[in-house]
C-alpha cells in the first residue's frame, strides 16, 4: 500500500472559502453567525482526517472520525472508507485548475 500526501494547505484554503460563501447563500439566521466562526476548525479537522492510498485492490479514500458542525460530541462524524477497485475504473479525467501559476 502506498499513501499519497495531499496538499492540505490548498484544500483548507479552498474549502474554507467555499463554506463561508455557502453560508451567505444559505443564510440560516439561527446558526449562521455561530457556524461561520467554526468553519475554519471544521474544515481543518475534515481535511486533516482525509487520506488517499493505493492498495493491491484499488484506490482507497478514507475520512477518519472528526468533529463537525457545532463541534459537540453528539455531532461527531464517524470514519468513512471507500475503496474503488481498479477493475471498476473505466474512465479517468484530470482537470488542472486555472489561475495561480
Amino acid at each position: 500500500m502506498k499513501v499519497y500526501e495531499l496538499d492540505r494547505a490548498a484544500m483548507i484554503e479552498f474549502e474554507t472559502k467555499l463554506w463561508k460563501n455557502w453560508q451567505w447563500v444559505k443564510c440560516d439566521p439561527c446558526c449562521c453567525v455561530m457556524y461561520c466562526c467554526l468553519i475554519d476548525q471544521n474544515v481543518t479537522d475534515r481535511v486533516n482526517a482525509t487520506h488517499v492510498a493505493i492498495t493491491q485492490d484499488g484506490i482507497k479514500f478514507v475520512v477518519d472520525r472528526h468533529l463537525k458542525d457545532c463541534r459537540s460530541n453528539c455531532q461527531e462524524q464517524g470514519k468513512v472508507s471507500k475503496t474503488v477497485a481498479f477493475g471498476k475504473i473505466t474512465d479517468a479525467d484530470i482537470e488542472e485548475p486555472a489561475g495561480k501559476r
